[in-house]
């Protein structure tokens, strides 16, 4: 049985945890300097969806990255145990930021397509 020391003793600790945060700042820098042209009406509503939407999968991963920076009782294996920190952040950063980017063009897509139907407006006054 091999004793490792506390997650504050080890220098990559929290690798997967900050690799979060970064996946989310590097999502939206690249959402807003990417945006696509949207209606007038509706410019202020889908980017409000889509960083909502970031938000909500970016805090879904860090929970889940949280919990396997801090799991030591989990045997892992040998060959995660070697993969180096650097790498591990690499993927979960790719990770978070193909998940957000993927939720928001689903919500994007969604919203111009409740539009394109001719639905009533999302928000405002309905009567």
């Amino acid at each position: 049985m091999m004793i490792t020391p506390p997650p504050a003793q080890r220098p990559t600790a929290y690798n997967r945890t900050a690799a979060t945060g970064l996946g989310l700042a590097l999502y939206l820098y690249t959402a807003r300097r990417f945006e696509a042209p949207a209606p007038a009406e509706l410019a202020v509503f889908i980017r409000a969806l889509c960083l909502l939407t970031a938000l909500e999968v970016s805090l879904v991963a860090g929970l889940a990255a949280l919990y396997f920076d801090t799991s030591e009782e989990r045997d892992w294996g040998e060959e995660r145990a070697r993969r180096p920190a650097l790498l591990t952040a690499a993927l979960w950063t790719g990770g978070v930021f193909a998940s957000n980017w993927l939720v928001s063009a689903f919500v994007r897509a969604g919203t111009e397509a409740y539009v394109a139907f001719g639905l009533p407006p999302l928000y405002g006054p309905v009567m």
